[in-house]
Order: C-alpha cells, then structure tokens, then sequence
C-alpha cells in the first residue's frame, strides 16, 4: 500500500478569510468539478492507477491538497 499526496494552487478557488474557515474538506460531486494534474508513473507495470479512498483539502488561498492511497 503506499499514498500519493499532491498540492496546486487554483487561485480560481480562493475563498478568502469571509467564511472563518483556514481549510475545508470537499467530498461529493464537488471533487468531479475541481482539476486535478494528470499525474502518471513512468514506471507503472499496470494501464490506469485506481485511487482507493482520497482527501481533498481546499485552503482560503486557494491550495489544493489531495491524497490518495494507491491500490
């Protein structure tokens, strides 16, 4: 088992200090709505790497965390 963490910035996601909240969790529909890199390994044996289960993190910023245990 091994997990996969990511950050980007999508300033596009900014919600500024008006909600009072340093880091919100997004699950749902959401996370479909949101980029994410087309990240690969170049030494990947199998097609299509599978996320088990994930955390996506949005920041008031605007950076975006995302983890995933590889399966």
């Amino acid at each position: 088992m091994m997990f996969f963490r990511q950050h980007w910035l999508d300033p596009r996601l900014a919600y500024g200090p008006s909600l009072g909240k340093p880091k919100m969790k997004l699950s749902g529909n959401i996370v479909d709505q949101v980029w994410i890199p087309d990240t690969y390994f170049v030494n990947d044996l199998t097609q299509k790497t599978s996320c088990a289960d994930f955390m996506f993190e949005l920041s008031q910023e605007g950076v975006i965390t995302h983890s995933c245990r590889l399966v």
